[in-house]
């Protein structure tokens, strides 16, 4: 996992893949994250008829788990490895939020191969694990606000309009002040009133992932009983790497806009964490005291026999060791997500224009990209410009399409 994660930081997407890839493979109880790695490495590199097929994969996983028989895709002897040593023994089946975003990445990729059908398909399948999760937990992450508002993007494309309006008033609901949502709004009731000079506007639509998330972390703490040494280890975020603060979009040489957070994956990312943390907690702590008493247990045992003061000494020793090898936090996530997802909705008359992207208070770095020149777009009325950013570090890469792909570029 660490030469994937290295190579997609350095801009090496296609290296990336492959090593997510090899993961998937090797590694079974990983092949989510190796199949959701691999898909995000291909996406920000802007070939999306592999992303795709890398993140169907990941999804393929997750429906086989459906499958197997016991709850939440645990067979009885997974349940009691678990039980025994720790959760890295467990196949790793996906967070909510980490799930609901496999298939809004998918809907933003297959809207931009122009298979909007296939992009309301994963947006409704992105609604359920929402829903699922904020019934589990009785709270509201702020998952899937991405997905609204592309369900009203591709809604609009096709000409729903009505069907639009609903999914952006089910998006202000959640964040009313937003103000690409108010003017996403405005224009949609322009166009319900059949406002001709705003039909006849081009879209440029971008969507900057920013940075990358933290990764996880162990908190340990140790105690002693009277027999041995044990040790509860409990997954924590640590702090993400340095990101830039927004993209600004430049048409013709003058700045046209900074994109805004619509998604911050990383704060959903800590609530669904905090929300499990207590489960999370017992179930560690219930682990970790059933191995110490067996130790303690064992070595009273053969104190109690003739002679047994230097094989109970050993027990001791030995039964702490393995207790202090087999307790581990499962530090599994999806690494390559971003910090956010920001949005920047444009509408300009039809024509040529000159478009160059700069990420705004980017971090410093050795090599710094942080500008990418996206040449001349065609922008024609009903044929939106999709336009796709991600920063790492001082790094941006991007790639535009329309209904047909016309150019991916990339520093």
């Amino acid at each position: 996992m660490i030469f994937g994660l290295d190579a997609f930081e350095m801009g090496a997407f296609a290296d990336a893949a492959d090593e997510f890839q090899l993961l998937a493979r090797e590694y079974e109880k990983d092949a989510f994250l190796g199949h959701a790695e691999a898909g995000m490495a291909w996406h920000v590199q802007g070939d999306l008829k592999k992303s795709t097929v890398a993140w169907l994969r990941a999804s393929n996983v997750l429906e086989t788990y459906k499958d197997r028989p016991t709850i939440s895709g645990r067979t009885a002897t997974e349940g009691v490895m678990s039980s025994i040593l720790n959760d890295k023994s467990l196949f790793y089946d996906g967070e909510d939020y980490e799930v609901s975003l496999l298939h809004a990445f998918l809907a933003w990729d297959f809207l931009r191969l122009g298979k909007q059908d296939d992009a309301l398909v994963e947006i409704r399948q992105g609604y359920q694990i929402q829903d699922d999760a904020e019934t589990r937990y009785e709270a509201t992450y702020g998952m899937n606000r991405f997905a609204h508002f592309l369900a009203a993007v591709i809604q609009e494309t096709l000409g729903n309009l009505d069907d639009a309006r609903i999914d952006l008033e089910r998006l202000s609901k959640k964040i009313p002040e937003h103000p690409f949502v108010k003017k996403a709004q405005a224009r949609n009731a322009a166009l319900l009133q059949g406002n001709t000079e705003e039909a006849g506007k081009s879209e440029i639509f971008l969507v900057f992932e920013r940075g990358r998330v933290a990764e996880k972390m162990a908190q340990d703490f140790f105690y002693e009983t009277k027999q041995s040494v044990g040790r509860l280890s409990l997954p924590v975020f640590g702090s993400p790497p340095s990101a830039a603060h927004a993209l600004e979009l430049r048409i013709d040489g003058e700045p046209v806009g900074k994109t805004i957070p619509l998604e911050r994956v990383f704060k959903v990312a800590k609530a669904n964490l905090k929300d499990r943390i207590g489960w999370i907690t017992a179930k560690t702590i219930g682990r970790s005291a059933a191995k110490t008493l067996f130790v303690d247990k064992a070595a009273k045992h053969i104190e109690k026999k003739e002679n047994g003061e230097g094989l109970s000494n050993l027990i001791r020793i030995l039964g702490s060791i393995v207790v202090l090898a087999t307790e581990r936090a499962d530090l599994r996530s999806w690494m390559t997500l971003p910090l956010s997802i920001d949005i920047l909705r444009l509408h300009l008359p039809p024509g040529e224009y000159s478009a160059t992207l700069h990420l705004v208070g980017a971090p410093s770095g050795r090599e710094n990209n942080s500008s990418v020149d996206l040449g001349i777009i065609q922008c024609k009325a009903g044929a939106p410009v999709w336009m796709s950013a991600r920063s790492l570090g001082p790094r941006l890469f991007a790639t535009v399409h329309t209904h047909n792909p016309l150019s991916s570029l990339q520093p």
